[in-house]
């Protein structure tokens, strides 16, 4: 399994799940965006331009280094890259898991209406906004930790995370999908991620009470059995997961 991380995040986002995947008995590794955690840092300028496609880079690195075709698992701006990757190099992946992906423009809802200022980083917003946008679930305990640890993000991501403004070519994917959206996100808003499921022929979860920080939930042992339970339905056909 190779899992990718959000906008603002890095690696250490799924530092909870590593070990729990682990025991399903799979390979798990997580990779970090260029300019994010311990990755190479970027110019400032080329870093402000970046888009969400551009992180197909860092995912193909992370494919490279794989024992055979990994299952990529990706969140929110990572969901979208994840969904990129498997388009423009058919066969490399064995499956998808987009956990509240944002979905390529045709799929797109209304703007998110946050202020980003295309020339320089996307600051990380105060703790309050970035609990409501992020994890607001989260248990109060974790809070001060997992903000202290978020980052700026590149302009061009989050105006197309925020806008819809990124085009992929979705008919060209030949891997079996899961999607999954928490029924409270305001980022990625459920009948929009809905919409994506469908149109790529998807499985599909929604989880009441959850917002858009899916891997931060109290829940999410549970949600990581029911990602395992599908893909072994996926790996073992007629196999009821």
């Amino acid at each position: 399994m190779l899992l990718v991380h959000g906008g603002c995040h890095g690696a250490w986002q799924w530092e909870p799940w590593l070990p729990w995947l682990a025991r399903s008995g799979r390979t798990v590794m997580a990779i970090d965006w260029f300019s994010h955690g311990m990755s190479r840092r970027l110019e400032h300028d080329e870093w402000v331009h970046r888009g969400i496609l551009d992180v197909r880079t860092e995912v193909g690195v992370g494919v490279d280094q794989a024992p055979g075709r990994p299952v990529l698992i990706g969140h929110s701006m990572g969901g979208l890259a994840s969904l990129a990757y498997a388009i423009s190099h058919p066969g490399r992946v064995a499956a998808l898991v987009l956990l509240s992906p944002v979905v390529p423009a045709r799929f797109g809802g209304a703007p998110i209406e946050v202020p980003v200022d295309r020339g320089r980083l996307w600051p990380v917003p105060p703790p309050e906004i970035a609990r409501q946008l992020w994890f607001e679930t989260a248990p109060e305990a974790h809070l001060a930790t997992i903000y202290s640890r978020l980052q700026p993000e590149s302009s061009q991501a989050v105006w197309e995370a925020t806008r819809w403004t990124a085009e992929l070519a979705v008919d060209a994917l030949d891997v079996p999908v899961l999607v999954v959206v928490g029924a409270r996100d305001r980022l990625t808003p459920p009948d929009v991620v809905a919409g994506l499921a469908e149109g790529i022929g998807a499985a599909f979860i929604t989880l009441d009470g959850v917002g858009h920080g899916v891997v931060f939930d109290p829940g999410w042992p549970a949600l990581c059995e029911r990602i395992d339970g599908w893909l072994r339905a996926v790996e073992e056909p007629g196999r009821e997961s």
